[in-house]
């Protein structure tokens, strides 16, 4: 179960994408959180910090509160389009 449950919050998930602060990652060899994303949204390269691909993310929440050095958080995003000129 992730930190964002329910229907009320499904609508928050929408606004949000993951990020990763690739300068704080400690594990650069083999991120363990890797193999913890249910949807293989966490990608590693050799000698790389991890990446998550925001594509294929569901917002669970697991990458949280599994990193010990919490590299990983969620960004709220919002557009406005109020002068937007068609």
């Amino acid at each position: 179960m992730g930190f964002l449950n329910g229907d009320k919050e499904d609508k928050k998930k929408k606004n949000l994408i993951p990020i990763v602060y690739a300068e704080d990652c400690s594990r650069k060899a083999h991120c363990p959180v890797v193999d913890i994303c249910p949807v293989g949204a966490i990608t590693q390269k050799p000698g790389e910090p991890p990446e998550v691909d925001g594509t294929l993310c569901n917002r669970c929440g697991d990458c949280l509160t599994a990193c010990e050095n919490y590299v990983f958080d969620f960004q709220e995003i919002s557009l406005d389009l109020g002068d937007l000129e068609l």
